[in-house]
């Protein structure tokens, strides 16, 4: 899929027989992304210890393409496979141990969501996930 970033939508209406003076005001509204799409061909197996990159493609209520929204990534499995968001809608995801997890994506401004499948095959290599942050359970 082509990635076209897309700015602002502009709404502009000449008012020529009205006439326009310089209080005339020009309004930019942001047209959010409504729908994502995580493009899984970049991803389809990680070696355990190694890295991919996923990409993804925004569109708005017209589905056109549209700037990169805010992204929130979540690994189902961070044992298995964790991620790192990067810029430009893209994500390093890392395998550390064999087996699935799923990748998902949700865009902050609207809540849109998709997600892909991505295996962890193994290889020769040990290696250790990074420990994750566990949020210390409240006393009573």
């Amino acid at each position: 899929m082509a990635r076209i970033p897309v700015g602002l939508t502009v709404s502009l209406v000449l008012l020529g027989a009205v006439g326009c003076d310089e209080s005339t005001t020009l309004v930019l509204e942001r047209n959010p992304a409504v729908r994502i799409i995580i493009d899984p061909s970049r991803c389809p197996l990680i070696t355990k210890c190694s890295s991919c990159l996923l990409g993804t493609d925004a569109f708005d209520k017209n589905s056109r393409p549209t700037e990169f929204p805010t992204l929130r990534w979540s690994s189902s499995n961070h044992a298995i496979a964790t991620v790192e968001e990067l810029p430009n809608g893209e994500a390093r995801i890392n395998g550390w141990t064999v087996g699935s997890a799923t990748i998902s994506v949700e865009v902050v401004e609207t809540n849109a969501t998709d997600d892909v499948s991505v295996t962890v095959e193994s290889s020769l290599v040990n290696c250790t996930p990074p420990a994750t942050r566990q949020t210390p359970l409240a006393r009573r």
